[in-house]
């Protein structure tokens, strides 16, 4: 409101300043000639305003469209991340010799349904999504893979794949975060 008071007040005085710099340097002024150009002015006033209409409601299509697609995606890989974590602390469990009750339950259906949500995003979600978040996903997909295959070749042990998926995870969690609030407008 302040602002709206703000303009007003120095359209008002601007539009004076105008009309009194033409009557005080001797040019003729024609007053029917004034409200043509207030007309103007406002004309690209409004025109202004309905650009940034038009804008504000693309942001809020494309938001639209995208939110279910970004939150679920971030739900289901918090979800990972969170089942990964006790992976990793069960493989610490398992390297002190802790006793099989000290082993937190795991729930692999996160696993199954983040590979989901990526293979979604990566073929039918594709047009809808950024690329940075859809590079984002290929490089995922890779890094997973390749910590996959440094496991089998006994480059890392379990604890040590579990960590670096945990790090590649936190990266792309982070990303979708940031997409989130961009797409949001937060």
């Amino acid at each position: 409101m302040i602002t709206f008071l703000t303009g007003i007040l120095l359209g008002i005085s601007l539009a004076t300043a105008g009309v009194l710099a033409f009557d005080i340097f001797g040019e003729e002024v024609s007053y029917t000639l004034i409200p043509n150009v207030v007309i103007a002015i406002s004309a690209v006033i409004a025109l202004y305003i309905h650009q940034s209409s038009v804008k504000h409601q693309k942001e809020e299509r494309e938001w639209d469209i995208r939110k279910d697609i970004l939150i679920q995606l971030s739900a289901t890989l918090a979800h990972l991340t969170e089942e990964t974590r006790k992976l990793c602390e069960n493989s610490y469990a398992d390297m002190s010799q802790l006793p099989e009750e000290e082993h937190r339950d795991i729930d692999f259906s996160h696993l199954k349904s983040f590979s989901k949500k990526v293979i979604e995003c990566l073929h039918a979600y594709r047009p809808l999504l950024s690329k940075d978040l859809i590079s984002a996903l290929e490089t995922y997909k890779v890094r997973d893979r390749e910590i996959e295959d440094s496991f089998d070749i006994g480059e890392y042990s379990h604890a040590e794949a579990y960590e670096e998926l945990i790090t590649e995870q936190e990266k792309l969690q982070l990303l979708i975060s940031n997409q989130i609030k961009k797409f949001a407008n937060l």
